[in-house]
C-alpha cells in the first residue's frame, strides 16, 4: 500500500527544489497523462503523482486547487460521467474504481468489461515511476453481458439475443487469438454471456481492453469498463517480480 511510504515530491514529479507554481502545475499535468489509470497507466503511480503535488502545493499558497487530472486532450478516451475526477486518489482505499464507458448505444448492448490488475506491495515507489519495476504479476479480463447495472425493461427478442451472443463470441474469439493471452475462457448460460482471459501483467490486460473496445463498438456494442485491484502484501526480503 502507499500509506507511510516517504516520498520525495520534487524527484516524483522531476522537478528541481525551487520549482515555481507554475512548474509545479505543468509537471502533475504532464505525469498525470503518463500515469493515469484511465489511459492505461499505473493506479499506484498515479497515485503517487497526486499525493508528490499535494505535498508541494501545501507549501505553495498561490496555487489554490489541484488541476485535473482530465484535463489534457484525449480524442479517443470517454469517462464515465457517473465517475467522479476530483477524488482523492492519494488517500483512496477503494480497489474497485469506475473507468471509461460508451454513449449511445442501447442498454441491451453494454458489455460490462473488468481490467483485474493482480499486485505486489510497493518495494520501490522510484522503480515504480519510471517503469522498471514490475507493477503487477498478472492481470485479466473478465466480461459480462447484459451489463449487470443494466435495467432491461423486458426480455431481449430471441432474434435480438442471439446477434449480440454472436458478436460477443465472434469479438471474444477475436481478442484469443492474440499471442499475449495465457489462458481464455467462455460461457453461454440462459442469454447470459461470460468470458475470462489472462495476461502475464496488468498492464497487459489493460492494452487487450483497448484492442477489445474498438473490436466491440464496431459490432453494435458499447462498455463500461471497470478496474479491480487484488494486492498481496510482501514478505520480508522479498523481492519484486520481473
Amino acid at each position: 500500500m502507499l500509506e507511510g511510504l516517504p516520498i520525495d515530491p520534487h524527484t516524483v514529479l522531476g522537478i528541481p527544489p525551487d520549482a515555481d507554481s507554475e512548474a509545479i502545475h505543468e509537471a502533475f499535468r504532464r505525469k498525470s497523462k503518463k500515469h493515469h489509470p484511465d489511459v492505461g497507466g499505473d493506479e499506484w503511480a498515479f497515485r503517487i503523482v497526486v499525493r508528490a503535488y499535494e505535498l508541494l502545493t501545501q507549501r505553495t499558497p498561490e496555487v489554490v486547487s489541484p488541476p485535473s487530472p482530465y484535463d489534457f486532450d484525449d480524442p479517443d478516451l470517454d469517462h464515465d460521467p457517473h465517475a467522479a475526477p476530483s477524488r482523492d486518489w492519494a488517500a483512496e482505499s477503494e480497489r474497485v474504481r469506475p473507468g471509461v464507458r460508451d454513449k449511445d448505444f442501447p442498454p441491451a448492448r453494454m458489455v460490462l468489461v473488468e481490467v483485474l490488475w493482480f499486485r505486489m506491495e510497493i518495494a520501490d515507489i522510484y522503480a515504480l515511476l519510471d517503469r522498471t519495476e514490475a507493477s503487477s504479476f498478472s492481470g485479466s479480463l473478465h466480461l459480462t453481458w447484459p451489463d449487470p447495472d443494466t435495467q432491461l425493461e423486458q426480455p431481449l427478442d430471441p432474434v435480438e439475443l442471439h446477434a449480440v451472443l454472436r458478436e460477443l463470441t465472434d469479438a471474444f474469439d477475436h481478442l484469443r487469438s492474440r499471442p499475449n493471452v495465457l489462458n481464455a475462457s467462455s460461457r453461454v448460460d440462459l442469454g447470459r454471456f461470460e468470458a475470462w482471459l489472462s495476461y502475464a501483467s496488468g498492464r497487459d490486460a489493460w492494452n487487450a481492453f483497448t484492442t477489445l473496445r474498438p473490436s466491440l463498438n464496431s459490432r453494435g456494442l458499447g462498455v463500461r469498463q471497470l478496474t479491480r485491484e487484488l494486492t498481496i502484501p510482501r514478505e520480508p526480503g522479498e523481492s519484486p517480480p520481473r
